[in-house]
């Protein structure tokens, strides 16, 4: 099951096997303009909340190369990530695709 870090009911995170929380920041300033309702303190709670259920895989998914993001932001982030007993991170290269006209 994936999700985005929004708060969920926990009966379909149980249900459901390994869960990926597409984060892409955990930076406040990265994660507003990208349309991310929650804030950094309420993923982290959330993945926290999750962790602490022991009932499977929880891994976050990263995004490095986003619109005013900095190295130390990415690291940041990761040594956040580090702390939360999660089973897995994955980080992307931001990839824009130019828009094609048919």
């Amino acid at each position: 099951m994936t999700g985005c870090g929004r708060p969920l009911p926990p009966a379909p995170w149980l249900l459901c096997g390994p869960r990926w929380l597409g984060a892409q920041s955990l930076s406040d300033a990265i994660r507003k303009p990208l349309g991310r309702d929650a804030t950094r303190a309420g993923v982290v709670r959330f993945l926290r909340d999750l962790v602490a259920l022991d009932r499977g895989a929880i891994v976050i998914d990263l995004i490095y190369g986003l619109p005013g993001q900095t190295p130390q932001d990415v690291a940041d982030d990761v040594r956040l990530c580090a702390t939360l007993g999660l089973d897995g991170l994955d980080l992307y290269l931001l990839n824009l695709i130019p828009a094609r006209r048919c």
